[in-house]
């Protein structure tokens, strides 16, 4: 049974319900992606949370957290995509995007 209108229960369980999953899904790459030594800076203007790592690679995802996206600007057309179901992967992958070379597992 959810907690009634104006408990201080509810009112945490609204907020996180009107957050979008994209949030979630960039803080655990964020986490996975300084595993690799890659620091990006979480920006949160413009609407969705996004990890910028230089002036060529920002990463976001879509509002629900399927998708994780990258390219050098989310207002554009991203340059690359993958299911956010794998964050493990889509760190490997963006690692040797920016190393250019095969990532560690």
């Amino acid at each position: 049974m959810p907690p009634s209108s104006g408990a201080p229960a509810h009112d945490r369980l609204s907020a996180a319900a009107k957050r979008p999953a994209s949030g979630a899904v960039i803080q655990r790459l964020r986490i996975l992606l300084n595993n690799h030594e890659i620091y990006p800076s979480p920006v949160y203007d413009k609407g969705l949370p996004r990890l910028v790592h230089s002036d060529a690679l920002t990463v976001w995802a879509n509002h629900i957290g399927t998708t994780v996206y990258w390219g050098p600007n989310p207002d554009q057309a991203p340059t690359g995509q993958m299911p956010a179901d794998d964050l493990p992967e889509v760190a490997r992958h963006l690692a040797e995007q920016i190393y250019g070379k095969p990532a560690k597992p």
